[in-house]
């Protein structure tokens, strides 16, 4: 091989090299199944008894809201919010309730406060 054109594989290897991202393949994570964790969360609050009367009148009615909510949209807020749910999907009734209560001093706090709070951070900021 010429000189010539084994300097033109070097600068072609190197420059390939460069441009590799230092960030490992798979590193960000599966992206949520909002559907799902808006289906979970709506069946139990109608199953429960929790929704409002002036809420969705249907389960699909329901999930459509959760799932258009704009906190999906925003990166920061995704995780967060997932977690929410995840959280408050837990609950069976009658324990679960679609009210996280927070920091009042007349009702104990809901067990997914650090959701509530880590949410509120990165969403609400």
């Amino acid at each position: 091989m010429p000189a010539r054109s084994r300097a033109l594989a070097l600068v072609l290897i190197l420059l390939a090299a460069c441009s590799c991202s230092e960030r490992p393949v798979g590193d960000d994570g599966p992206e949520p199944d909002i559907e799902g964790l808006c289906r979970t969360f709506c069946e139990r609050a109608f199953e429960c008894g929790v929704v409002s009367d002036r809420g969705p009148r249907t389960v699909d009615a329901c999930v459509d809201g959760c799932m258009g909510a704009r906190e999906w949209d925003d990166p920061a807020c995704v995780g967060p919010y997932e977690e929410l749910y995840v959280c408050m999907n837990q609950f069976e009734c009658p324990e679960f309730t679609n009210l996280t209560i927070c920091d009042d001093e007349t009702t104990p706090d809901h067990q997914c406060c650090p959701e509530v709070r880590a949410r509120d951070r990165a969403c609400y900021r």
